[in-house]
């Protein structure tokens, strides 16, 4: 619906922060209060929602367990409201709510603040059991500021006790002092109000405190033991007016805290207590990717809140490998460290957008690893939103407005726009709901037809990322532009075929076979060797399906591999399908090799540093020569973590063969350095385990019901119904 009701916002005098306190130059949060009269007990409904972050209380008293509400979207087009159902009492009640800038008003990215707008607003609609309705008018609420005097994602949040206004949320309170409310006139005219449909950023566990240790200047660091994201919650003995300042970051240096990496990102909180005793804290309006975090004075108690958009996690992978297991954890936790509202790149430094190439990278393993289909349906909804007059798929999702990398000449990146095909074609095969396609068809067909008029010959021009941090391997955008636009054209006749569209598909057919012949005259030589000679150009001809002899193409690709001493040399692009690609030409040894090796470049080797979620180099950080480019070095970048499809779908062998498991296949890709595999995947069809014994020669699985499994082992299929099944083969 399109909301015929204004927002609420308040004069902006009213933000201003005392003089006598020195804080960072970033938003005063505004509190809102409104206070009605029920006359009886009754039921009602309160959808609310704001242009900014918000948290929402009834008589001093949160609703609903949600942080960072209502999340991130373009807020010209679409802004979602949540609906809290209450239990009413005769009586005065109070609704009230505060409001900071977020992704809304806040800094993003390395541009700075107001991406969006300028000013928070609210908007709030209350209907009574008697059907009176209290929507969102100036002369119903009152504002104020109080006790936050600054909040920001990338920057923190600045809390003073002193300047909270006691008891303002709850009835009795006397707000006449408080400004009027004001309509916020001209904000986002025509923005669509949708309910949320998709999972709210939630704390889904909290860690301790593993280590404690004291920094040269005296500083308290506390070790979590974990790179995570979200916030803390802390207590300690406090002295009235003695600021507690909180700083986080990802690594240590010589015992202190390491933040360069974290560029303009301040990613500090400052608590100023009201009184003396003990003093619990958390910091509400932000969030921060960390492992460390540094205190001016002792905590007596300290928790991780581990946030992030509430999927349910549905995948797990165990073997007897100690590197596998760790490589399976990294991935993981790298996706509940950026499945915040969006897939972001990155949790802590000033960036923390949704790069589309790092999305659809990662898709289908996010797709194993959690029920994220509301999510994606989400993410794709931003998508469609920030597509351009001329169909093109801007790099990052949410767009943001005035960041001059999304203007109209550095959309629809090779590998990055692609993000409109790759994302609803597996949503489909893994949740079998073929309104994902329906949904972003259109989308689908008017980048497509971006990609045909930019296009000479069915060839892509250089434009974009390339193979995004290759180790000294460098293969064009050009190249990679022109194998995606051939599989973009495959993965669309299949999507066109499942909804009916036979002409489209066979289009969409016609059109891969020239592009894909394109492919081969252009970057082929008689020998059978593509022009850039590197791993990441094979795999993806192979992936794709683009060569003449597949034999040739593969002896190719093993050749780049053995040439490094049988290391990879992909980037984010190329990584994704390597593992896969090999094991699909008959060698598992080499893709095992590759997931197992302890030396640079690879998981094991940034394993060795210390890692505990996937870095964006495998190099972040040395033990000999300490840290990377501090412009661009990430401690938790989940794109090399799409390993995890390879070990859901060769090394437990699991893949769909209709869309939604009703039917799969299990053909495990064994190996015995790796004796021992278990697997547990809570597919939309029942939960599938998997579990196998190389060196007993023992296969077990459990088939859910109304499903059929198609089991290979040592080449012969095996036909399973629901039910558990043991099966024997020949020790490896």
């Amino acid at each position: 619906m399109k909301s015929t009701t204004q927002f609420i916002t308040a004069p902006a005098g009213i933000r201003t922060v005392p003089e006598a306190v020195d804080i960072p130059a970033f938003g005063r949060p505004i509190y809102f209060r409104h206070a009605f009269l029920v006359d009886t007990p009754q039921e009602a409904r309160l959808k609310i929602t704001a242009l900014g972050i918000y948290e929402v209380y009834l008589d001093g008293e949160k609703l609903g367990g949600e942080y960072l509400a209502p999340g991130w979207t373009d807020y010209r087009h679409r802004i979602y409201y949540n609906t809290h159902a209450l239990s009413l009492t005769e009586g005065e009640h109070v609704l009230s709510a505060v409001v900071a800038d977020g992704w809304y008003a806040g800094y993003i990215s390395n541009v700075g603040p107001g991406q969006y707008g300028d000013g928070v607003c609210l908007w709030a609609e209350l209907t009574l059991g008697d059907g009176s309705v209290h929507q969102t008018n100036p002369e119903d609420w009152r504002v104020g500021v109080g006790g936050y005097l600054a909040a920001d994602l990338l920057n923190g949040e600045f809390y003073d006790a002193a300047y909270e206004p006691i008891g303002w949320k709850t009835v009795g309170f006397d707000d006449s002092t408080w400004e009027k409310a004001m309509y916020a006139w001209g904000v986002m005219p025509g923005t669509r109000f949708l309910p949320r449909s998709h999972p709210p950023i939630s704390e889904n566990r909290t860690l301790s405190v593993k280590t404690e240790t004291r920094d040269k200047s005296g500083n308290y660091i506390y070790d979590m033991g974990q790179n995570m994201v979200g916030s803390l919650r802390i207590r300690y003995q406090a002295e009235k007016g003695n600021a507690l300042r909180l700083r986080y970051g990802e690594m240590l240096e010589d015992g202190a805290l390491y933040t360069r990496n974290l560029r303009s990102a301040k990613q500090t909180d400052t608590f100023v207590p009201g009184e003396d005793g003990e003093a619990t804290y958390m910091p509400r309006f932000t969030f921060h990717g960390f492992r460390y975090v540094e205190s001016n004075q002792p905590l007596t108690s300290i928790e991780g809140v581990v946030m992030y958009s509430a999927c349910h996690e549905t995948g797990c992978i165990e073997t007897s490998s100690a590197l596998v297991n760790q490589i399976f954890k990294n991935q993981l936790w790298g996706q509940r460290g950026n499945f915040l509202d969006i897939p972001t790149d990155c949790p802590q430094r000033d960036e923390r957008m949704g790069w589309s190439g790092d999305a659809q990278i990662f898709a289908r393993t996010g797709m194993y690893n959690m029920r994220a289909d509301a999510f994606y349906r989400k993410y794709m909804t931003d998508l469609r939103d920030a597509m351009l007059p001329n169909g093109a798929v801007t790099n990052v999702v949410p767009q943001v407005y005035k960041r001059p990398g999304c203007a109209l000449t550095h959309a629809g990146m090779a590998g990055w726009g692609d993000a409109v095909f790759i994302i609803p074609y597996h949503h489909w095969k893994l949740y079998g709901n073929t309104s994902i396609l329906t949904d972003n068809y259109a989308a689908m067909q008017q980048y497509f037809c971006f990609l045909q008029a930019r296009a000479e010959g069915f060839l892509q021009p250089e434009w974009g990322n390339g193979d995004w941090l290759n180790t000294d391997a460098v293969t064009s955008s050009a190249l990679i532009g022109t194998a995606y636009f051939a599989y973009d054209a495959r993965l669309l006749s299949e999507m066109a075929e499942a909804l009916g569209k036979q002409e489209d598909a066979l289009f969409y057919r016609v059109a891969y076979s020239a592009i894909r012949r394109a492919f081969i005259e252009t970057y082929y030589d008689a020998d059978g060797r593509i022009a850039e000679d590197t791993q990441c150009a094979y795999t993806l001809a192979l992936y794709f399906g683009l060569y003449d002899d597949k034999e040739r193409t593969a002896k190719h690709l093993v050749r780049t591999i053995e040439e490094r001493n049988n290391h990879l040399s992909t980037g984010f692009i190329g990584t994704a399908y390597l593992l896969p690609v090999l094991s699909e030409i008959g060698r598992d040894d080499l893709a095992y090799t590759l997931l197992l090796n302890e030396t640079f470049p690879s998981w094991g080797y940034s394993i060795a540093q210390g890692a505990t979620t996937m870095w964006e180099r495998w190099n972040s950080y040395t033990k000999e020569d300490g840290f990377g480019d501090e412009g661009m070095n990430s401690f938790n970048h989940y794109s090399f973590g799409a390993v995890a499809q390879w070990m859901y779908e060769y090394m437990t062998g699991l893949t769909p063969l209709e869309p939604g498991f009703t039917r799969f296949a299990v053909c495990p890709h064994m190996d015995a350095r790796v004796p021992q595999v278990k697997t547990t995947y809570k597919s939309i069809s029942g939960e599938i385990r998997i579990a196998y014994d190389v060196n007993a020669g023992k296969f077990d699985i459990v088939v859910p019901e109304g499903t059929t499994a198609l089991v290979t082992l040592e080449g012969r299929t095996t036909t399973l119904s629901a039910g558990e099944h043991s099966l024997a083969f020949v020790p490896v």
